[in-house]
């Protein structure tokens, strides 16, 4: 588990301290969330955030009014608050999740880029040629010992585990 210190010393700076590595930071950090978009947040606890319309976005006023997103300490949690009612929709990871009474699951596919950063301090890596070879599923005609970082999600791991297999094939 990887501890990450943050703290604000002013109104325009965050400061993230890592205990460990912590390598898909920059991946999961780079995206805004709620900065430039129809919506920004104008309510916000530490169970719950309020999103309303964003004065002056560029594509108009959006047709939802109000979003209200609760945050729970875990999935037992969020299953009794389906449970009972207290929500109108929420986000299934497997099929095996609660289904809600009367509810209906829709699906969208969000786009996303997955990028390969190769640490160009190792010196087998330094070889832009090398590197080229990786990328297009060519024999290099060396054995390299390589450790491969990514997200803790089932569709990046697999990706991973894809790729362990391709670069196996070539040494």
């Amino acid at each position: 588990m990887v501890i990450i210190d943050a703290s604000a010393p002013d109104d325009s700076t965050l400061v993230f301290k890592f205990k460990g590595s912590f390598s898909p930071f920059l991946y999961i950090s780079t995206e805004p969330i709620f900065t430039n978009g129809p919506y920004q947040i104008t309510h916000e606890e530490p169970n719950q955030v309020t999103l309303e319309p964003s004065p002056g976005y560029w594509q108009g006023k959006p047709y939802i009014s109000k979003i209200q997103i609760n945050l729970y300490s875990d999935f037992n949690a969020l299953t009794q608050a389906a449970k009972h009612g207290d929500l109108t929709g929420y986000l299934k990871n497997a099929e095996s999740d609660y289904q809600m009474a009367n509810a209906s699951t829709q699906s969208y596919a969000l786009p996303r880029q997955l990028d390969l950063f190769f640490n160009l301090s190792k010196p087998d890596l330094a070889d832009v040629n090398l590197r080229r070879s990786l990328r297009d599923g060519q024999a290099i005609g060396k054995n390299l010992n390589l450790v491969l970082a990514v997200a803790d999600d089932a569709k990046d791991k697999q990706i991973a585990e894809n790729l362990k297999q391709r670069w196996q094939s070539l040494g």
